[in-house]
C-alpha cells in the first residue's frame, strides 16, 4: 500500500458549515485526529503524513486558544505545514509531496485545476475521499477531472476560454467587476486574505471576478479579500 498524504485543512473541516458570509469553517483538530485514527485502523501498516495550510494557525476568526493549538501541533511535528512563500503555492507543495513519494492523497478536494500538472490524480487509485456518518469514517477512492463551469442559457459564448484568464492580466474588457479592472489585478499579486495575512493570487476568473489565493480552497471577490497588499 502506498503512503498516505492527508489534506488536513480539508479533512479537518468535514461536517463543518460555512459562515453567513461564505467563509469556510476553521479546521477542527478533534475531527482531523478522529479521521487519522480511522485511517490508521483501516491502514495499520501505512505511513501517514498530514499537511495543514499555514494560514489555519493565524485566522483571525478563530479563538486564540485554537490558533495556539495548531501552532503547537506544527512545532511538535504532529502535522506538517508548507514552507512560507513556497513556489507554486501550498496546494502545489502538497501535491508535489504526494507525487515524489508515490503517495495516495486523502482529501475531498479533487484538485481538478492541477490535473494538467499532476495527471496521476485521475488514475482512480491516488485519491481518497472521506466522509463521516453514523457508522463512522468512510474512505472511498476518487478520481480527479478537469472542472467545467456550466453556462446559463442566456449567457453568450465568449471568444476567450476561461483557462486564458487563469494567468496574466485581467482583460480590460469583459464581465469582470470594475474593481478588478481598476486595480489591474494579476496572478502573482499579493492580497490581504480573510485571516488578515498576505496571500498570493493563484487564479482569476474574469467572468465573475472571483479570485483564488494560494493555500485557500474557496474563491473570493477582491472586496472580500481586503484589496491589494
Amino acid at each position: 500500500m502506498r503512503p498516505l498524504v492527508v489534506d488536513g485543512s480539508n479533512i479537518g473541516k468535514v461536517g463543518g458549515s460555512r459562515s453567513h458570509d461564505g467563509k469556510s469553517p476553521p479546521i477542527d483538530l478533534a475531527v482531523l485526529r478522529e479521521a487519522l485514527d480511522a485511517l490508521r485502523h483501516q491502514f495499520p501498516d501505512v505511513t501517514i503524513v498530514t499537511v495543514i495550510d499555514r494560514h489555519e494557525a493565524y485566522r483571525r476568526d478563530v479563538a486564540a486558544e485554537r490558533r495556539a493549538e495548531i501552532q503547537h501541533a506544527f512545532a511538535s511535528g504532529e502535522f506538517t505545514q508548507p514552507p512560507k512563500n513556497v513556489a507554486g503555492g501550498q496546494d502545489t507543495f502538497f501535491l508535489r509531496m504526494a507525487e515524489q513519494h508515490g503517495a495516495v492523497v486523502v482529501s475531498n478536494d479533487t484538485f481538478g485545476e492541477y490535473l494538467a500538472e499532476f495527471p496521476w490524480l485521475s488514475d482512480g487509485d491516488r485519491l481518497l475521499g472521506a466522509d463521516h456518518g453514523k457508522l463512522g469514517w468512510t474512505f472511498v477512492p476518487c478520481a480527479s477531472s478537469t472542472p467545467k463551469r456550466a453556462a446559463s442559457r442566456s449567457e453568450k459564448p465568449r471568444s476567450t476560454t476561461a483557462s486564458a484568464f487563469s494567468v496574466g492580466r485581467v482583460p480590460a474588457t469583459g464581465s469582470a467587476p470594475p474593481d478588478l479592472h481598476d486595480l489591474d489585478v494579476r496572478v502573482g499579486d499579493t492580497v490581504i486574505c480573510p485571516d488578515g495575512l498576505s496571500g498570493v493570487v493563484a487564479r482569476i476568473d474574469a467572468h465573475d471576478g472571483r479570485i483564488r489565493v494560494e493555500g485557500w480552497h474557496e474563491w473570493f471577490t477582491l472586496s472580500e479579500l481586503g484589496g491589494l497588499d
